[in-house]
């Protein structure tokens, strides 16, 4: 199988098969007795727990394969899913928020890492930006399509464990997938010591990194934010049950419509531009969020989530071809730990000022987050052609 096409389908495998599960999961286990307490500690569990395996995995990666710790990554969320349709006692739930820290850490620039690292020419690498922004539109319309599908079934009172085993299966079959088709890469560097000593020479030494880096960061505390700030809202304006499983794959045409959107990027002409056109828009779409109406509130959602779908495509498809291919993966890793911290520190400020304050102070202080990233990434961002 071509490489593209490899990278494309496992994918998609990915994607539909956390969609199918990630849409019916936190409402199954909360209909199994287990409380809003309990699925915060688990939650918590599982994201610090993300943030440690982060940096590690991207070196396991480059030492042991990149196609491998995909493979790995993606065994992690099969049982990841299993666990909870099986037993929902706190336990199994806390060894099952384990394996899905472990997946969500292996599948963080493994596969990317492993289509950047593939590519011997020049050619091949200025298809690269190409290959990521096609794989994400069909990505994110196929989630539309899944989330979709999961609200009629749940409607109609389909069973939520075999939602959940038929996500594991899909996951078995992207780990069987990767491990037997295709040739893996890894480094050439001999231990996992000359990988930690380049990635960090690699991220600190070159400024041109840090205006993606800063995107990054802005973008995951953003999203941190706005996973908790969504849900209480929905909860006030009365969208709960199946209508929330709608809303969510109307978010999924968002990250289409902004997968789309990236590929007409060029048209702003350098990497400035497109800093500035993305802040510009995620800036816009939290500012309806204001006045809080249920129409403003789904324009909203469908606004953040074009700006959520430009963030991803344009940060692989710009920062891959810059980074060297021996330590790609601990790169991408290292980028997004150092993200994921931050976003971790914004994450319990929101949850604070959502508890004790209202939901336009949490507006306000995300505003502010994003102001802080647009100047950050202005006075930093390089005028160099757009990927």
């Amino acid at each position: 199988m071509k490489k593209s096409n490899l990278f494309i389908l496992l994918s998609s495998i990915t994607t539909v098969s956390a969609a199918f599960g990630s849409g019916v999961l936190y409402a199954y286990i909360l209909a199994n007795s287990v409380s809003y307490v309990e699925l915060g500690v688990l939650t918590s569990v599982m994201l610090i727990l993300t943030i440690i395996l982060e940096y590690p995995s991207g070196i396991i990666a480059d030492y042991i394969g990149r196609k491998k710790t995909y493979a790995l990554g993606a065994f992690f969320a099969s049982l990841f899913y299993i666990l909870p349709a099986l037993n929902t006692s706190f336990i199994i739930l806390l060894i099952a928020m384990i394996f899905g820290a472990a997946c969500d850490a292996f599948f963080s620039g493994s596969l990317e890492g492993w289509l950047q690292s593939s590519e011997n020419s020049d050619k091949d690498k200025n298809s690269i930006p190409a290959l990521i922004i096609k794989s994400r539109r069909i990505t994110t319309a196929l989630t539309i399509f899944v989330l979709l599908i999961t609200g009629i079934i749940t409607k109609r009172n389909f069973s939520y464990s075999i939602i959940l085993l038929c996500s594991s299966a899909g996951f078995i079959a992207a780990c069987l997938l990767a491990v037997f088709t295709g040739n893996d890469t890894k480094s050439e560097l001999s231990t996992p010591a000359l990988l930690v000593k380049e990635s960090f020479k690699e991220i600190f030494s070159k400024k041109a990194h840090w205006p993606f880096f800063v995107l990054l960061a802005t973008a995951f505390s953003v999203f941190s934010i706005y996973c908790l700030f969504y849900q209480k809202m929905a909860e006030n304006l009365g969208l709960g049950g199946s209508s929330l499983l709608y809303v969510k794959a109307l978010a999924a045409l968002g990250l289409f419509l902004g997968a789309l959107l990236t590929g007409k990027l060029k048209k702003v002409k350098n990497i400035k531009n497109a800093f500035i056109f993305i802040y510009v828009l995620m800036i816009i779409s939290w500012i309806l969020f204001i006045p809080a109406s249920s129409i403003l509130f789904i324009i909203a959602i469908l606004c953040y989530n074009i700006a959520a779908g430009v963030v991803l495509p344009f940060y692989f498809s710009n920062i891959l071809p810059m980074l060297n291919k021996e330590i790609v993966s601990s790169a991408i890793s290292l980028l997004n730990a150092l993200a994921s911290v931050l976003a971790v520190f914004a994450t319990m400020i929101g949850s604070c000022l959502l508890q004790y304050y209202s939901l336009k102070i949490c507006l306000m202080f995300t505003i502010i987050i994003l102001l802080f990233g647009f100047i950050v990434t202005f006075l930093t961002a390089p005028k160099k052609d757009i990927k």
